[in-house]
């Protein structure tokens, strides 16, 4: 039985950023280290949390189609659901 929920691993998120476990190896602790600079991570907005996911992704990964950094897209979800969880 399942509880319908939808359910996102690792392996769903774009081939770059799965590659020598670029996610999480380089780009979570870099954003980490990025949301920490924050007095009240809380208040980090989408705006804010997608922009520095683009310049973090664009900048460890040359090639990457930078579209898939977006609001409601896998990878930026992703991201949202781990800042929540860290705060």
């Amino acid at each position: 039985m399942t509880c319908g929920c939808i359910c996102f691993v690792n392996a769903n998120l774009p081939e770059e950023l799965q590659e020598d476990r670029r996610w999480s190896k380089q780009m979570l602790p870099t954003l980490l280290m990025w949301a920490r600079s924050f007095p009240d991570p809380w208040a980090i907005s989408d705006l804010e949390l997608m922009t520095a996911l683009h310049i973090i992704t664009t900048s460890l990964v040359l090639d990457f189609n930078s579209h898939a950094v977006c609001l409601g897209m896998l990878t930026f979800m992703l991201v949202r659901l781990f800042c929540l969880h860290l705060n």
